[in-house]
């Protein structure tokens, strides 16, 4: 019986980019179904190539050789043997290389799966010759390419959605955690004082494309909160790049008072900044990319029992209980946000109970995607 499985793409194992958070749990939902899960990582150029990483069973390959040469990876395939291999994922694969490949593995009757968790349009404040390479390639896959496939492992149900109207096989798997893992062994540091400590990390984009983060500020600074005591803490931007993408948008300064910059983090350090904090908040504008895609703050958040203040843009409220596990709001109108918001501190204690919640029944729990996982890997 074929049992190996390739998994391959840009990761930066094990506690790099969201995309190794990803497969590396993914791989464990796998070898709960007794498959043997290898990755092979891409790389952006030739120099330093990495050696073979045993700790992760890991091979290393520039993404550039890749493009334009996959007999590195049929090497890999006579390596491993055809008759020993279930099938490949490719995460998020560029459209060339994946139609190349995916015809020299249809020869060898090995199954190719897409794990696709994003649709991005046109990248913002980049040359002309970058945005078109950059729609056309990532058109050509999700249109194209992605059909050819023998199934898309979708992070949302916006892609799974578009998939099945295409007649292919498809399965939800959002990003998803190991409890069991260290990182989460939860020791409660919340502080018990009268200040509320709020807490946004990420990246919002250079125009705030991604994340409304100066929605966040403004509404920081709206009236109606300035009766309680609060603080800001902003993790994955510093405080002069901020002020300079604020500066553009709106022709001002922004007002930080109570609001901190820490700036990039390592994964841990977010995580451990977001275990000692009251609430997660950020908000999402409403995007092809936002609906595709898939906060993995959100998963993260509720890995450290962290309540979580967002508003409804892709699948946040198939996963959020609304003043159960934490909250969705509605951020058309900035001073109704700030009392929706406002209702929310006043009550702020009640995170206990959103903890207890989250130990009983987290959405993110791998183990609730394994049958899932089983059906769609081994459907004809």
């Amino acid at each position: 019986m074929k049992k190996v499985i390739l998994y391959v793409g840009k990761f930066d194992l094990p506690n790099g980019t969201a995309a190794a958070q990803r497969v590396n749990v993914n791989k464990k939902i796998l070898q709960n179904l007794h498959y043997d899960v290898r990755f092979i990582s891409t790389f952006e150029s030739d120099v330093d190539i990495k050696e073979y990483n045993k700790d992760f069973n890991i091979n290393y390959i520039s993404e550039n050789k890749l493009l334009f040469d996959i007999t590195y990876l049929k090497n890999i395939v006579i390596e491993i043997g055809e008759e020993n291999i279930h099938s490949i994922i490719f995460y998020n694969f560029p459209s060339i290389a994946l139609f190349r490949v995916n015809m020299f593995l249809k020869k060898k009757n090995i199954n190719v799966y897409s794990d696709c968790t994003e649709w991005y349009g046109t990248p913002p404040r980049t040359t002309i010759l970058r945005k078109v390479i950059k729609t056309v390639d990532t058109e050509i896959r999700m249109r194209y390419v992605h059909k050819k496939l023998d199934g898309i492992i979708c992070i949302s149900t916006y892609l799974k959605r578009y998939y099945d109207k295409k007649g292919l096989k498809t399965v939800l798997i959002p990003n998803v955690l190991d409890l069991s893992e260290q990182k989460w062994n939860i020791t409660d540091s919340r502080n018990d004082a009268t200040n509320i400590k709020l807490i946004y990390a990420g990246n919002p984009g250079k125009d705030f494309e991604k994340e409304n983060l100066d929605l966040i500020v403004n509404v920081f600074n709206n009236e109606t909160l300035s009766f309680f005591n609060i603080e800001l803490n902003i993790l994955g931007i510093e405080k002069d790049e901020f002020t300079e993408i604020y500066i553009k948008k709106y022709k001002k300064y922004p007002k930080l008072n109570k609001i901190s910059f820490a700036g990039r983090k390592t994964h841990l350090e977010v995580l451990e900044n977001v275990k000692n904090s009251d609430y997660f908040i950020f908000f999402r504008p409403i995007s092809k990319a936002n609906k595709a895609g898939f906060p993995t703050k959100l998963v993260e958040s509720f890995g450290t029992l962290t309540p979580v203040i967002t508003n409804d843009v892709g699948d946040v409220s198939r996963y959020i209980n609304n003043g159960v596990n934490g909250y969705v709001l509605n951020t058309n109108d900035i001073n109704i946000l700030a009392k929706d918001l406002a209702d929310i501190l006043k009550k702020h204690r009640m995170y206990a109970v959103f903890q207890d919640e989250l130990k009983i029944n987290n959405p993110f729990d791998y183990k609730k995607y394994v049958a899932d996982f089983d059906e769609f890997i081994n459907k004809m």
